[in-house]
């Protein structure tokens, strides 16, 4: 049973490569600083506004996502990449010691004009005696019945961002900027509604000093009219010289979760009755675990940071 879909939707922000990189070590919360043995490293969110962006990223659910990655100078074209989130196979604990094994299959594909998501939701229940097996197998074992579903959800993809200020190229590929009223300038897009996610992050490297074992990045969020004068506290203890990265992430991103059944209200269903809904309610193979789909575009530059003039 196939069930396709296509949606319209305001743009939210999509927490792409970069973002999702730098706050892994912060274990999905955004605290002001983790230290380990070998190095510093703070994400701060400067940002204090309500905002769907924080949302999905506060929400910790599975996400399927392509995105056009620039890194100017050398690359102005952009690459195509593809960021999955939480897919691993997911195991729920019912009632008379079954349990619920729920593995995702999925493909995404992104033309620069749409973005699909292909994605094929299989699972089975697992009685006290049987293992879970570790990826669903093509001769699937006669103890174990499994049940699927195939869904298909297609949105716009995002605009490519291209910087235009600073101006940077092959010349001038990391430009010195004073850190008081730097103004980055880009291609808007007047359907985003919910703005552009601004990352500065530096590594701890400078013109002329040796390179401290550091990593910090600061996040604001900013109106999608195409040029900004980025807060001055999003280079907060990054100091005079600091080779910065900057990194602009804007896109479009949808929840699907098929209904309103709670994962409490699954965990007081018996076996039996979880069976018959994934025999005959396709709607609720998405119940089971909302996940969020979509498409990002993402401009990146290297900068030195002038404090002292």
């Amino acid at each position: 049973m196939t069930s396709k879909t296509r949606m319209k939707m305001k743009t939210n922000l999509l927490f792409l490569l970069p973002f999702v990189i730098l706050v892994a070590c912060t274990q999905n919360a955004p605290e002001d600083k983790v230290v380990d043995q070998q190095s510093e490293s703070k994400v701060s969110i400067i940002y204090k506004g309500e905002s769907p962006y924080l949302d999905w990223y506060l929400s910790g659910k599975e996400s399927f996502a392509s995105c056009i990655l620039k890194m100017f100078p050398e690359d102005t074209i952009g690459k195509q990449y593809d960021r999955v989130l939480r897919a691993e196979d997911n195991t729920i604990t019912l009632k008379n010691d079954a349990r619920l094994k729920i593995h995702d299959d999925y493909t995404l594909e992104n033309d620069g004009q749409l973005t699909e998501l292909q994605l094929t939701r299989s699972c089975c229940i697992l009685r006290d005696g049987q293992n879970a097996p570790r990826k669903m197998k093509s001769v699937l074992p006669d103890t174990i019945t499994y049940y699927s579903n195939s869904y298909t959800y297609t949105i716009q993809s995002a605009t490519p961002i291209n910087i235009i200020r600073p101006a940077i190229d092959n010349c001038n590929p990391i430009p010195l900027c004073y850190y008081d009223n730097f103004i980055v300038e880009w291609n808007s897009d007047t359907q985003n509604q919910n703005g552009v996610v601004v990352v500065a992050e530096w590594n701890g490297a400078t013109i002329s000093q040796s390179p401290q074992n550091i990593s910090i990045a600061s996040v604001d969020i900013v109106d999608d009219t195409g040029i900004a004068a980025l807060d001055t506290a999003i280079f907060r203890n990054m100091p005079d010289e600091a080779l910065v990265n900057l990194w602009l992430i804007r896109g479009n991103l949808i929840t699907i979760d098929g209904g309103e059944v709670t994962l409490e209200k699954v965990l007081e269903s018996y076996p039996e009755d979880i069976e018959k809904l994934l025999m005959y309610n396709p709607e609720f193979f998405l119940q089971l675990q909302p996940f969020m789909f979509g498409s990002g575009a993402i401009a990146t530059f290297s900068f030195f940071l002038i404090r002292n003039l």
